[in-house]
C-alpha cells in the first residue's frame, strides 16, 4: 500500500568542495577570442604565461596555474603552459592540493566522477604528508571522496572512509561532538545502502540521543536524522515509533523554512497514514506537499511526480478512481 518513505532524498548532508574554478575566481580576466586579434591575443598569453613563470618561480603556485589554465583557454595547444602546469601538480605542497580539489570539484559539477576520484585522492595523498591524517582539511577531503565513492555505488568504500573518518572525530573531539554526529549519520546512510539497516538504526539512535542531550546541530541534519530512524522503523512495521519522529522532523522544517525537505518528510508521513488506512490524515499531508513542490519547480516538472503518486495511490487505496485517474 503506498510508496515507501524517502530514507535520501534532499538527505544527505555532505558536501564536495565548491570553491569557484580558476577561469571564475577574482581577479582572472574573462577575455574570449573574439574581442581580440590574433597580435592582441599573442601579447596576451605570452604575457600570462610570463606572469605565471614569476608566480611559479615565486612557489605561489595557485596563482601560477591560475594563469596558465587562462593561457591554455587562448591558445590550447600553448606547450609552455601545459608543461608548467603539470609540474605544478606534480609538487607537494598544499596549494597543489587545493589545485587538485578544485579540478576534481570542477569534474564533480559536470559529473565527471571517474576524473575525479584520482584528484581527490592525490589532494588527500598531499594533505596526509604535509599536515597529518587527523586535520581538518584531511577530513574534509576524505569526506568528498566518500561522497563521491556513494555517488558511484561504491557503498563499502564509503563506509571504510567514513568509518575512519568517525574514529578520528571520535579521538579528536570526543564522542558527542557535532562533527561526530555528522559521521554517525553519513555512516548510517552507508549502511542503508546496503541494506544494513540494523546497524543503521544503531547509529541514528546513537546520533538522536546526542541531539537531544547536546543540541547545537544544523537543522537540516537534525531533521534528516529524525527523518532516516522513522523510514526504518516504518520498514520494520513499527509505525508508533515512526511517526513522531517524522511529526518532529516536518517540525523542524517548518520551523527553519527548509522547504525542499518538507516535501519529502510530508510524503513520508503520508505514507505511514496511508499503511495504516488512516485516509483523512494522509490526505492533506500529500496535498500540502503537492502545492510545495510545484510553487517550487512548476507543475510540469518530473519533480512533482513523487507527490502526486502519494495522492493518486490514495484515492485509489479508497477507491476514488474518478479523483486518481487525472493524476
Amino acid at each position: 500500500m503506498g510508496m515507501p518513505p524517502d530514507v535520501s532524498q534532499g538527505f544527505h548532508c555532505e558536501h564536495f568542495t565548491t570553491r569557484d574554478p580558476p577561469s571564475q575566481q577574482a581577479g582572472t580576466p574573462n577575455v574570449t577570442k573574439s574581442l581580440y586579434s590574433s597580435e592582441q591575443r599573442s601579447y596576451i598569453r605570452q604575457t600570462t604565461v610570463n606572469l605565471g613563470v614569476v608566480y611559479f618561480i615565486q612557489r605561489h603556485y595557485e596563482e601560477a596555474f591560475r594563469n596558465f589554465q587562462w593561457a591554455l583557454r587562448i591558445d590550447p595547444p600553448n606547450e609552455v603552459a601545459h608543461e608548467y602546469s603539470e609540474r605544478i601538480l606534480g609538487i607537494k605542497s598544499l596549494e597543489t592540493a587545493t589545485i587538485l580539489l578544485r579540478l576534481a570539484a570542477n569534474h564533480v559539477r559536470a559529473g565527471n566522477y571517474r576524473q575525479a576520484v584520482p584528484l581527490y585522492q592525490q589532494a588527500l595523498a598531499i594533505q596526509t604528508q604535509l599536515l597529518g591524517a587527523e586535520h581538518p582539511d584531511v577530513i574534509e577531503s576524505m569526506n568528498n571522496w566518500a561522497t563521491l565513492s556513494r555517488e558511484q555505488g561504491l557503498y563499502e568504500q564509503a563506509e571504510k572512509l567514513h568509518q575512519r573518518i568517525l574514529a578520528i572525530r571520535e579521538k579528536t573531539w570526543g564522542t558527542e561532538h557535532p562533527d561526530v554526529v555528522e559521521s554517525l549519520f553519513n555512516l548510517a546512510l552507508d549502511y542503508h545502502d546496503q541494506y544494513k539497516d540494523t546497524e543503521a538504526e544503531l547509529l541514528y539512535q546513537r546520533a538522536l540521543a546526542i541531539v537531544e542531550t547536546e543540541g547545537g546541530i544544523e537543522p537540516f541534519l537534525e531533521a534528516a536524522i529524525h527523518n532516516n530512524l522513522a523510514v526504518i522503523y516504518y520498514l520494520q512495521g513499527k509505525y508508533q515509533r515512526a511517526e513522531p519522529l517524522f511529526l518532529r522532523a516536518i517540525e523542524i522544517a517548518q520551523n527553519k523554512d527548509l522547504s525542499r525537505p518538507l516535501v519529502t518528510l510530508l510524503n513520508n508521513l503520508g505514507s505511514l497514514y496511508l499503511q495504516q488506512a488512516r485516509y483523512a490524515e494522509a490526505e492533506p499531508l500529500y496535498q500540502q506537499a503537492l502545492l510545495i513542490r510545484e510553487q517550487q519547480v512548476g507543475p510540469e516538472h518530473p519533480d512533482v511526480v513523487y507527490p502526486f503518486y502519494g495522492l493518486a495511490n490514495l484515492y485509489a487505496e479508497q477507491g476514488k478512481y474518478a479523483e486518481a485517474e487525472p493524476l
